[in-house]
C-alpha cells in the first residue's frame, strides 16, 4: 500500500502545481483566479512566495485587509501563514503604520524558520527592513541558551538589514558575543569611520562613583567598552582606546 499511497500523493502534488500554473497564466486576463492564487500564497514554500506575490500585485488593493488580518491574528493552527502574508505586505504596503505593531510578530516567526531559507526570506522582507531592525536587535541581545539558533538568524539578518547604518552596527558590536562580533564587524568596517564616534563615546562613559560594585550596569558597561576597544584596535585607532 505504501508505494500506491506515495504515487497518489505525488500525483496530487503534480495536479496542484499544474492547476497553479494554469491560474497564474490566466490571472492577467481573468481576475477570478486571484482568490485561488491568494490561497496558495498563504501555503507557499519560501521559494514560491515572491512569484505568487508579484503575480497578485495588480490585485493588492483588494487583498490588503485580508493580508493584515492574517499577519495580526492568523487562524488557529495556521501560524505559518503570517510570514507569507507579511512577505506580500512588505512589497504591497511597506509604509503602513501597522508594521509598528506587527514587526515583532513577524520577526519572532522569521527567526524560527529553517536557516536553509534565510536568503529567500531576507530578500522578501528587504522592503521593510527598517521596521525589523529593532525587534531583531532585541533577539540579538537575548543571550538565553535556548534562543541560540534564533539569535544566530537575527544576527545574520541584522548584518544585512543594518549594513548601511553605522550607528546601529556600532551599538550591536558593543553587545555582541564572539560569533556575533565576527558577523557584524565586516559590515561595520565597510562604513569606514562613520561609526567610530559611537565607540569612542562608550569608552568615555563613566558610572557614578557611589554605584555599588555589584550593580549589573558595571559589568554591562565594561563589556561594551571592551568590545568598543577591540573594534577600534581592529580599525587602527589605538590612540582612542
Amino acid at each position: 500500500a505504501d508505494p500506491l499511497l506515495k504515487e497518489a500523493n505525488e500525483r496530487t502534488d503534480l495536479d496542484a502545481q499544474k492547476k497553479l500554473h494554469i491560474s497564474l497564466a490566466l490571472l492577467p486576463v481573468d481576475p477570478g483566479q486571484a482568490k485561488y492564487v491568494y490561497d496558495r500564497l498563504l501555503e507557499a514554500e519560501p521559494n514560491e512566495v515572491p512569484v505568487l506575490r508579484d503575480a497578485l500585485a495588480p490585485h493588492k488593493g483588494e487583498l490588503l485587509e485580508n493580508l493584515w488580518a492574517v499577519v495580526e491574528k492568523p487562524e488557529k493552527g495556521k501560524d505559518p501563514q503570517r510570514l507569507r502574508a507579511a512577505a506580500a505586505l512588505a512589497k504591497y504596503d511597506p509604509e503602513s503604520q501597522r508594521w509598528t505593531k506587527a514587526n515583532a510578530l513577524v520577526v519572532n516567526d522569521l527567526v524560527r524558520e529553517n536557516a536553509v531559507f534565510l536568503g529567500q526570506w531576507t530578500e522578501a522582507f528587504k522592503f521593510v527592513k527598517g521596521h525589523l531592525v529593532a525587534p531583531l536587535s532585541a533577539i540579538f541581545r537575548d543571550h538565553q541558551p535556548e534562543r541560540a539558533a534564533e539569535r544566530t538568524l537575527a544576527t545574520n539578518l541584522l548584518a544585512d538589514y543594518a549594513a548601511d547604518n553605522p550607528q546601529v552596527l556600532a551599538d550591536l558590536l558593543m553587545d555582541a558575543d564572539e560569533k556575533q562580533f565576527a558577523a557584524i564587524y565586516p559590515k561595520f568596517k565597510e562604513q569606514g569611520g562613520r561609526g567610530l564616534p559611537v565607540l569612542t563615546a562608550e569608552i568615555d562613559k563613566k558610572l557614578a562613583p557611589d554605584l555599588p560594585s555589584s550593580d549589573e550596569s558595571r559589568e554591562k558597561l565594561a563589556m561594551r567598552q571592551a568590545n568598543a576597544a577591540v573594534a577600534l584596535l581592529k580599525m587602527n585607532q589605538p590612540e582612542k582606546v
